[in-house]
């Protein structure tokens, strides 16, 4: 079984990180499980709506674009401050040690992947697959990248690849916060169910 891991605050889920879900079921994949972090380690606790918040909007995007059979938001990282990757992978089911599994993440997290936490150990169990969102990619930046992370942190990559995608989209959920606190109009960038439960639960004011 091929399975997909796909890690992020989600605050809140918005149409760039579906457009990231369903190209990472484009890979081949069996089940792609998207992993709501409480806090990232690079990113202040402000505006981070909370945990059941997002991940209940998680729920609702996938269901919205009817993906359930293939991917579940899962909460294995809610009691974990500040979560770490490596910590997440040691912990979890045993599945994802059984399976053939791989993280997939935007360039820019890779591109800053050798100052997470133990990062020898994820780049030599999980897979990395790459996919661009926005215009931010170059193919020499992950290549050069590799090399680097090969001399300075393993030799043993388990793989790295990554998805040539002609148009991307660039959104940014800072941006939607900021919309929604100036009551701005944010359709076509977020789920409108999404959206609803926003307004409802009067979030990101």
């Amino acid at each position: 079984m091929k399975i997909g891991l796909y890690f992020g605050s989600f605050n809140p889920i918005h149409e760039g990180h579906i457009f990231v879900v369903k190209k990472a079921l484009e890979t081949g994949i069996d089940k792609l499980f998207l992993v709501v972090s409480p806090q990232s380690p690079f990113k202040p606790l402000s505006e981070l709506a909370s945990f059941k918040d997002r991940l209940e909007m998680a729920k609702i995007a996938i269901k919205s674009h009817n993906i359930e059979d293939k991917v579940e938001a899962v909460d294995w990282e809610e009691y974990m401050y500040p979560s770490y990757t490596a910590h997440t992978l040691q912990k979890s089911v045993p599945m994802l040690q059984e399976n053939d599994t791989t993280i997939f993440m935007g360039l820019d997290n890779f591109l800053t992947i050798d100052k997470w936490k133990e990062p020898n150990y994820i780049l030599e169990n999980y897979g990395i697959h790459i996919i661009p969102r926005g215009d931010d990619f170059e193919e020499r930046l992950i290549t050069d990248k590799i090399k680097q992370l090969r001399e300075n942190v393993t030799p043993n990559l388990k793989s790295v690849t990554f998805s040539i995608i002609e148009h991307t989209i660039n959104i940014s959920a800072t941006e939607i916060r900021n919309r929604v606190r100036n009551n701005e109009k944010i359709e076509n960038i977020i789920d409108c169910n999404v959206l609803n439960y926003i307004i409802n639960n009067d979030l990101y004011k």
